[in-house]
């Protein structure tokens, strides 16, 4: 994208539909999301965000004769009032070319959406991503670091390039030749994406205590070895929560790098209504595909919900 880092990247979720509310209005509903808050080391930097009706504002047609971009945001700050948003855009004469508003430090962007006086256009993706490219050293003497992680020369080291400091840091050292890349720009930290960006897709069934998730077939690709995993589909099963437990829980989806076998790692129910995607507790070798968010109580699988956060190539 376009748009300036400001350190909150969208690991999944945050779908855009617009519905029509008069000829002249469209309103908007966003769908569960989670969020990296990169400024936070820790797993309280991933933040779930429940779906909801943006309520601030509704797109509304352009005047005559003129035309802008509004761009969706999910505002994360408590001064400016969180929650979903649109950024009305500065209208411009239908001749000329309008440009989409900038998210604050505060805000994930979320789609633009073109606006004309006769139409409101579809949503186009404004989501950030992390977008990580691997590198090697050439020379283990030189101990060189990027983003504050040591590069060695017998493992790759994943690099976040939206920081513009990493960037700096590896625009240096790749000029005096002591670090090469060696993959392509993904979404995955660990080096391991779906392959293709198709299949293990997860889909939940609920036969009470238990939720099953269900992990489509698919293959995961091993930037580090070269290697192709194949998973043929299989069930994980996680317990779902008991009344009075706590009020949600963030639950993670995963699939062994090695020999394709999916499991959970479970989150702690949270008490005030604040849950903590575990990652931290996912093991390394395991490649994290999706995240459940269950409720205090539930009687069905349409009660959580699944958020996609397979590591894809971008």
């Amino acid at each position: 994208m376009s748009y300036p880092y400001n350190a909150l990247a969208v690991l999944g979720g945050f779908g855009v539909t617009l519905s029509q509310t008069t000829i002249a209005k469209d309103t908007v509903t966003v769908t569960s999301g989670i969020y990296d808050d990169r400024n936070v080391l820790s797993d309280a930097s991933y933040v779930y965000v429940a779906g909801a009706a943006v309520s601030t504002a509704a797109i509304t047609l352009a005047a005559t004769g003129y035309k802008r971009i509004d761009l969706v945001v999910y505002e994360t700050s408590t001064a400016n009032t969180k929650g979903f948003k649109v950024v009305t855009g500065t209208p411009v004469l239908a001749a000329a070319t309008a440009v989409a508003p900038q998210p604050t430090n505060t805000q994930v962007a979320i789609v633009q959406i073109p606006v004309t006086a006769a139409a409101i256009g579809s949503p186009i993706d404004a989501r950030c991503f992390p977008s990580y490219i691997a590198v090697r050293a050439f020379n283990r003497s030189q101990a060189v670091r990027i983003g504050g992680q040591k590069v060695l020369t017998g493992a790759s080291s994943y690099i976040d390039t939206d920081d513009p400091k990493v960037r700096k840091e590896l625009a240096y050292h790749s000029s005096i030749g002591a670090v090469y890349t060696t993959g392509p720009v993904s979404n995955s930290g660990n080096g391991v994406s779906v392959r293709n960006n198709t299949g293990l897709k997860v889909t939940l069934t609920y036969s009470s205590p238990n939720f099953t998730a269900a992990v489509a077939a698919g293959e995961i690709f091993n930037r580090e070895t070269s290697t192709i995993t194949t998973v043929t589909g299989a069930n994980a099963t996680t317990t779902g929560l008991v009344a009075g437990t706590g009020n949600l829980r963030a639950d993670i989806v995963w699939v062994d790098n090695y020999d394709a076998s999916v499991g959970v790692t479970a989150g702690t129910a949270a008490a005030t209504g604040t849950q903590v995607v575990p990652f931290s507790s996912v093991p390394a070798n395991k490649t994290p595909i999706a995240v459940i968010i269950y409720p205090a109580t539930a009687s069905a699988a349409s009660d959580a919900t699944v958020i996609d956060i397979r590591p894809l190539n971008s």
